[in-house]
């Protein structure tokens, strides 16, 4: 059972780094896009929605950045946790009030840290998001502007 637990957290953590690392290229990608589109474009108040198309996907790029990080950290703190549960921390406590004190706060700044890389998740992919919408605004605006008068 064991063994099946552990492969499905691989799993997970595997299938989490790829759509972390997916929305990190996309919005990279889209930034570029978004660049390349506006070169000779006269100013206009519809350049609002491009400005925010790249702010909001630099902010998307910004968490995702942040959210991997913070896996990062939870996995190293997580290893912490089982390093000390089983006795071979290089800081191990020797007083068991004192391991019981490590523990309880290593699990609780892994909690503290999941929640906050989560957070980053959805912050990203709602940035994401937003960006494109924005996007989409600003093509509109485009087509009206471009469109042929009378």
């Amino acid at each position: 059972m064991n063994e099946i637990l552990t492969e499905l957290h691989k799993q997970h953590q595997s299938g989490q780094q790829k759509y972390t690392y997916f929305l990190l290229t996309a919005a990279g990608a889209c930034i570029g896009f978004a660049t390349d589109k506006a070169q000779g474009v006269p100013l206009y108040l519809g350049l609002v929605f491009l400005t925010e198309a790249v702010l909001f996907w630099g902010l998307s790029f910004y968490f995702g950045c942040k959210c991997a990080t913070s896996v990062q950290i939870l996995l190293q703190s997580n290893h912490n946790l089982i390093a000390l549960e089983n006795g071979v921390h290089p800081q191990q406590p020797q007083h068991p009030e004192m391991l019981e004190a490590a523990l309880k706060g290593v699990k609780s700044a892994s909690d503290e840290i999941m929640q906050k890389s989560l957070n980053y998740n959805n912050w990203q992919f709602w940035f994401f998001v937003a960006g494109g919408i924005a996007f989409v605004l600003w093509r509109i605006t485009e087509i009206v502007r471009l469109a042929p008068k009378g």
